[in-house]
């Protein structure tokens, strides 16, 4: 594949899982510890703002259907896209600066544009996936180095949410968190704008190239309901991370480097998860990291308490497993879009339309838990360790039985294949 296309792939998706990582990692704990919003209300709020994120997720996909047909113009939307998220951002951020009354109207608002902006900016950017490939391996390749960029991008974020839960003054945590706000909405913006204007305008490569029959219809039901588990079920986990650095580990070491360990373990696995695409189907490279991710769920119940090196071990291997089931979904995905007669945005449309509804309702869960349990309490942070972990091997249990499926169908297509073939 084009390193040309590779590393502009990479910075763009960089800019972008800056400004995702922030708001999935902050937005909870930024509303129930700053602005003062009640846990299962906060629940709620997000929640809604997901579903709205995932209904325009997919009027987007049809809307761009004849509008982001290569590279240049899937870059020139996700860059609109961008401003509108990053200002929304900057905006939410303030929330705490007003008055009580009026916070809760204005989260409202400010969520349910930046969800507006981050689908603009998010449906052409993840179509690129299919602009820019012809088959599987180099699926696999552009899907690493997609990774490997949102690794670093949430190390950045997992750098600054471990010093500012650390202020003790909610004063100066809320001026940080604009902070954060203002450098991620400018990253993100000038990224998708470099995007914009360094990606050629050339056909897309799956235009060039003799593509691999598939059967799309028996394909597409498999993957929606694996990134549905996925992202649902795994969303506690992700959502619970910045309680448990607060409140359930034991060690300022482990509280300072968790996040940020299991963002390396995915930036360090993926080479290894590029070469298992080159030797095996995508459909077993997925079964491989759905698997993993079941023993780092039940390595993360037994160790998460304890705090300390255990700890961090146990979040490299978390996120090796959790990037591996990702990578092989999404290079699927791609496979999937970019057959004969599919329409990329409107099909990743769909598929984000479902990752953010399940979203939606792991954001939910969360609430009720933080809700039902004193987190903020010895108690309660082995509570939130219990459910991280359960989370874990529930989506890597869900996700290896979807892959099984996937499996099984893309033997059936391979046959239907052979059979036209004679």
């Amino acid at each position: 594949m084009n390193r040309y296309v590779l590393a502009v792939y990479g910075v763009g998706h960089f800019g972008k899982t800056l400004l995702w990582a922030s708001s999935g990692l902050t937005f909870a704990f930024f509303l129930t510890e700053i602005v003062g919003i009640g846990a299962l209300l906060m629940g709620e709020l997000l929640a809604l703002s997901l579903l709205f994120n995932a209904v325009c997720d997919i009027a987007v996909g049809r809307w761009l259907q004849s509008r982001a047909t290569d590279l240049r113009s899937a870059g020139v939307a996700h860059a609109i896209g961008a401003l509108v998220a990053a200002a929304a951002f900057i905006a939410f951020a303030h929330t705490h600066h007003l008055a009580p009354e009026y916070r809760v109207g204005f989260v409202t608002v400010t969520l349910l544009l930046f969800r507006l902006g981050y689908s603009a900016f998010d449906v052409p950017q993840n179509a690129m996936l299919s602009f820019a490939t012809g088959n599987d391996a180099m699926r696999g390749t552009i899907t690493a180095v997609r990774y490997v960029a949102a690794g670093v991008a949430t190390i950045v974020v997992a750098l600054f949410l471990s010093r500012w839960i650390a202020i003790g003054d909610q004063s100066e945590r809320g001026d940080a968190y604009v902070g954060l706000a203002i450098v991620v909405g400018i990253v993100a913006l000038f990224t998708a704008v470099a995007t914009a204007i360094t990606v050629k305008p050339v056909a897309s490569e799956r235009a060039k190239i003799v593509m691999q029959q598939v059967e799309p219809v028996y394909q597409f039901l498999p993957i929606l309901v694996s990134i549905a588990i996925f992202s649902g079920v795994l969303q506690v986990f992700t959502k619970l991370q910045p309680y448990f650095v607060a409140f359930g580990t034991t060690g300022s070491f482990a509280i300072e480097q968790f996040i940020a360990t299991a963002a390396i373990g995915q930036i360090v696995s993926q080479p290894l998860w590029r070469e298992l695409t080159r030797r095996l189907p995508l459909a077993t490279v997925y079964s491989i990291g759905a698997g993993s991710l079941v023993v780092a769920g039940c390595i993360f119940t037994l160790l998460a308490p304890r705090g300390g090196l255990g700890l961090l071990g146990t979040a490299l291997f978390f996120g090796a497993s959790s990037s591996g089931a990702l990578m092989a979904i999404w290079s699927l995905m791609a496979s999937v879009a970019a057959a004969p007669g599919a329409n990329v945005t409107t099909m990743f449309g769909k598929f984000t339309f479902v990752s953010k509804s399940a979203q939606a309702l792991g954001v939910l869960a969360v609430g009720a838990i933080l809700q039902g349990g004193a987190y903020a309490e010895a108690a309660g942070s082995g509570q939130i360790a219990l459910w991280m972990g359960l989370a874990a091997m529930l989506a890597g249990v869900g996700c290896f039985l979807a892959s099984l499926i996937l499996r099984r169908t893309h033997r059936r297509s391979r046959i239907l294949s052979e059979a036209r073939g004679k």
